[in-house]
């Protein structure tokens, strides 16, 4: 299977991501989820809960944004 982008207009990447920390408040565990779009498509997604304690918005921030970078790498 392949698929084909036709290059009617300049082709770019965009990625998104989010984290939500502490919304459970029985088990304060971190659900983060990115997506990346090439063109009008998306490549790559993913959604879960992350099995560690996050101690802040910001470390949950971080540790989010580490995942999807090295994922798109």
């Amino acid at each position: 299977m392949w698929i084909i982008y036709e290059a009617k207009n300049q082709l770019q990447v965009h990625g998104y991501m989010d984290a939500n920390w502490a919304s459970n408040v029985s088990n304060r565990r971190l659900t983060n989820g990115f997506m990346f779009s090439f063109g009008s498509g998306v490549v790559n997604w993913s959604s879960k809960k992350q099995p560690t304690f996050e101690s802040s918005s910001t470390e949950a921030k971080y540790r989010s944004s580490t995942i999807a970078t090295c994922d798109v790498v």
